[in-house]
């Protein structure tokens, strides 16, 4: 695959750039605030996410693209339900970032030492165990405090929990139609339900079906879309009408996204896939 699709290192370099240009021009009209942090913070984790699976691609590694491919939708979705919320909701989506961050913390802990066994004894006291407990029962108790639209929130993801909505709730409101090839099916790579398509049975080695393969370039389409709508969206936040430098940016990004678009279109003519 590493043959045909194009780098990322670049772009990914300039996205940092222009990152940080953003933040500074934020700070130089006022004092970020959560807001501001929490976009930067998806926004730069996309780019991260965008950049690793780029070089496991050019690396000719398939092995575990799928599976960091729904994390890279779920951060977009995050990102694009916390920027579409009003001003008033924003905080509402902080408020519970913060506080699912907490509850997971604990709670993972928690399950990890619920198991009386004698190797747990021998890392924590029952006076500690009995102390995280507790912490993990606040932590959830101020989840369930608030007034919270969704069923057992501790299950749900922040972003859900604040909008009301579940993920797929979401993409019916956002119209984001990338729900099946971006996090559905990726979703059976994450659990043990495409065992046989991961692996030749014969090498032990990789493999990557070519109906799959063909999805995972329509996702990367669809990611560097959305990389360029969030820096745009970014620009006219902080009010930036005019830079060259971001208008550069802004054509290489459409550049690459045109360059597997093709790559895209000249696969799905081989395959009964159309992931675009």
């Amino acid at each position: 695959m590493n043959n045909k699709l194009p780098a990322y290192t670049k772009i990914f370099e300039a996205t940092q750039r222009r990152l940080k240009a953003l933040k500074t021009t934020c700070l130089r009209h006022k004092e970020i605030d959560e807001v501001d942090i929490l976009m930067f913070y998806l926004v730069g984790n996309i780019n991260l996410r965008i950049n690793t699976i780029f070089h496991l691609l050019e690396n000719d590694i398939t092995d575990g693209v799928l599976p960091l491919q729904r994390t890279l939708f779920e951060l977009q979705i995050a990102f694009d339900a916390f920027t579409s919320a009003e001003d008033e909701d924003k905080k509402k989506y902080i408020k519970f970032f913060h506080k699912k961050y907490n509850f997971e913390t604990t709670n993972k802990l928690n399950k990890f030492f619920e198991n009386d066994s004698e190797e747990i004894k021998k890392i924590a006291t029952p006076e500690e165990i009995e102390t995280l407990s507790k912490l993990k029962d606040a932590a959830l108790k101020e989840i369930k405090s608030e007034d919270v639209e969704v069923r057992r929130p501790e299950y749900k993801q922040w972003y859900e929990i604040a909008s009301g909505k579940t993920l797929a709730g979401l993409c019916v409101e956002l119209q984001e139609i990338g729900y099946y090839q971006c996090y559905d099916e990726p979703s059976n790579w994450v659990h043990p339900q495409r065992l046989i398509e991961n692996m030749d049975f014969e090498t032990f080695g990789q493999q990557m079906p070519s109906n799959f393969n063909i999805i995972i370039k329509g996702n990367l389409y669809w990611s560097i879309n959305k990389l360029s709508d969030n820096i745009s969206f970014l620009a006219n936040y902080y009010n930036i009408i005019e830079s060259d430098p971001l208008y550069q940016y802004g054509k290489k990004l459409y550049e690459l996204a045109e360059e597997l678009r093709i790559l895209v279109e000249k696969e799905s003519e081989t395959t009964d896939s159309t992931p675009l």
